[in-house]
């Protein structure tokens, strides 16, 4: 798998998602490394405007894992479909274009200089973008 660690950049981007989504929304990560994302009850309208949005998922950690070419291959894929997942659930429960004011951005992912970096855009304008993830774990310095 090349050296990503895949628990740490499931947990790292969760932290990063629940520092970004509106008050009143939440973000756990299953021992199984799927992100799940859920609400208030009676905070958002819900998908069926009964204010219950109940719950939803992205198997984070499996798509970091997926047979690709490259770490960075793979971190970007999964975070691409981590970041739309999540927006997904937000714009539905909130009836509202997360994070967009007029229209729902587009999720983009890349790796630079080792760190993975996520941002919503609307044409070339960056609407949210969240502090970039290490994807390589440097070791502890040598107590010696």
């Amino acid at each position: 798998m090349g050296s990503m660690d895949a628990d740490a950049v499931t947990q790292e981007l969760a932290d990063r998602f629940r520092s970004v989504v509106p008050e009143g929304s939440h973000l756990e990560v299953g021992s199984d490394g799927t992100v799940w994302f859920s609400c208030d009850e009676g905070r958002f309208p819900g998908q069926q405007g009964d204010f219950k949005p109940g719950m939803a998922g992205t198997h984070l950690r499996s798509n970091l894992r997926a047979v690709s070419a490259t770490d960075a291959e793979r971190a970007v894929a999964a975070a691409r479909q981590a970041l739309d997942d999540l927006q997904d659930y937000v714009d539905e429960a909130s009836h509202e274009p997360w994070p967009g004011l007029h229209r729902p951005p587009s999720a983009r992912a890349e790796v630079r200089e080792g760190c993975l970096h996520c941002r919503y855009v609307d044409g070339d304008e960056v609407v949210l973008e969240l502090d970039p993830v290490p994807l390589i774990r440097q070791p502890p310095p040598d107590p010696r």
